[in-house]
């Protein structure tokens, strides 16, 4: 199931980046407006817009577009314990910058330190010293989903 989850949001990264045309790490509104302009699909751009923009701040961060395109169905306590004891490195029971950090790198997946530094920054651990707990990952899922 993990193997499967990680290729979801491989391919979604991908159509992300093509989407993201200035390669801000975020998607505009003009940007998605494009988007859906060139697949012919106008008449949903402002309810999808509304739903993508968790935080309302305009723009569609990384994070925000992968939580929106994954099916809602994979957000379960079990496949989020997995994910949460997959970024749990040091298994202390908590998420910290640094824990993701490692993760991704040793994953050997195509993501850039600015991509993974980004995505830390959306999920709040911004300082060394932030730590998620499992239960804050569950309530950050289920306020997203």
């Amino acid at each position: 199931m993990r193997l499967v989850i990680l290729n979801m949001i491989d391919s979604r990264k991908d159509t992300f980046k093509w989407i993201d045309e200035d390669h801000s790490g975020q998607i505009s509104v003009d940007e998605l407006r494009h988007a859906f302009k060139n697949s012919g699909r106008m008449e949903s751009f402002d309810k999808v817009m509304k739903e993508v923009d968790f935080d309302g701040d305009g723009e569609v961060s990384y994070s925000e577009f992968q939580t929106a395109t994954l099916p809602k169905e994979i957000f379960t306590e079990e496949n989020l314990r997995v994910a949460f004891n997959h970024f749990d490195t040091e298994e202390e029971g908590v998420l910290t910058r640094k824990s993701i950090e490692k993760t991704f790198l040793r994953a050997s997946r195509s993501y850039s330190e600015d991509d993974i530094k980004q995505m830390v920054n959306e999920i709040g651990l911004q300082e060394d010293d932030s730590e998620l707990t499992f239960e804050k990952v569950c309530a950050l899922m289920k306020n997203s989903a």
